[in-house]
């Protein structure tokens, strides 16, 4: 399947490219969620670490700018780099591929 280049405007901020997103439903309130999910110590619990690397860039609390770097444990070994570009709390993350 062929993925092909959109135009996503979120927040009045347009960002254009391939899409990649991921969507699960979790029985907890949104704000539980979202802290879980922007707090890099609570990676390990949700992140499979035996399966994926993850190792965040940039210092401080986990914001728009946040660079982290990601290498799969697998023979090939693929890795990327990811960046935050938009967060509306408590429902949204999104990142952009820097490589």
């Amino acid at each position: 399947m062929k993925k092909e280049e959109k135009l996503i405007t979120i927040d009045g901020q347009s960002f254009r490219g391939k899409t990649n997103q991921h969507r699960i439903l979790i029985r907890r309130e949104p704000e539980a969620i979202y802290n879980l999910l922007t707090d890099f110590s609570q990676f390990k619990h949700w992140v499979p670490v035996e399966e994926m690397m993850i190792e965040k860039m940039t210092p401080d609390e986990f914001r728009v700018g946040t660079k982290l770097h990601f290498k799969l444990r697998f023979r090939i070994g693929p890795e990327w780099d990811s960046e935050v570009i938009f967060l509306e709390r408590p429902c949204r993350i999104v990142y952009r591929f820097l490589n």
